[in-house]
């Protein structure tokens, strides 16, 4: 089927950005129950837990010898991993509150109001999933645990703020430079 794509005679390939993403796309397609199961068991963590551990369902502690076997989604998702725990923590599908430290989708717009409010270790980086949890310890010391997820809307908020410059000068104090979808 690639090669059929690949080599039509053209003077542009037509969809590229979408067909790259194929492979990905396939791979959340085959093992979606397995990743479901692996994100869904999130609720039985214990203790706090790193995302890679649902992103790789073989190393999640909670299927010790039975879990669901699929291949690694880190690659597949990267900071996506974070929207999904986001949503569905959201929208009440995860109830419990370890799950707030890995729903901050830390894109450039979010990390540029973070720095304008003091989170200067994020300034710069490229977006990870690893920076939601930084976020969040952050919002923690500052806000205390009741506030600190924005009644579980998480990096929303600050996506509004970056998106509107009346909300910019009035939380922040001035207004961001243009968005720069690069550093997403």
């Amino acid at each position: 089927m690639l090669d059929d794509y690949l080599g039509t005679p053209t003077y542009d390939i037509r969809f590229y950005h979408w067909i790259r993403q194929f492979v990905s796309t396939y791979q959340i397609a085959r093992w979606l129950p397995e990743y479901v199961l692996s994100f869904l068991a999130i609720d039985k963590f214990k203790k706090r837990f790193d995302l890679d551990q649902v992103t790789r369902p073989a190393m999640n502690p909670e299927f010790a010898g039975g879990g669901p076997s699929a291949p690694p989604l880190t690659r597949a998702l990267g900071i996506g991993a974070c929207f999904v725990v986001r949503e569905l923590v959201r929208t009440g599908v995860l109830k419990k509150d370890l799950a707030n430290d890995h729903a901050f989708v830390a894109i450039g717009r979010v990390r540029s109001v973070l720095a304008r409010l003091g989170m200067t270790d994020l300034h710069g980086e490229a977006a990870s999933y690893r920076q939601s949890p930084q976020i969040h310890r952050f919002l923690l010391d500052h806000l205390g645990p009741d506030k600190a997820h924005f009644d579980r809307c998480f990096d929303l908020p600050f996506l509004a703020i970056a998106a509107d410059p009346d909300l910019q000068t009035r939380f922040l104090d001035c207004t961001l430079p243009p968005d720069n979808e690069e550093g997403i």
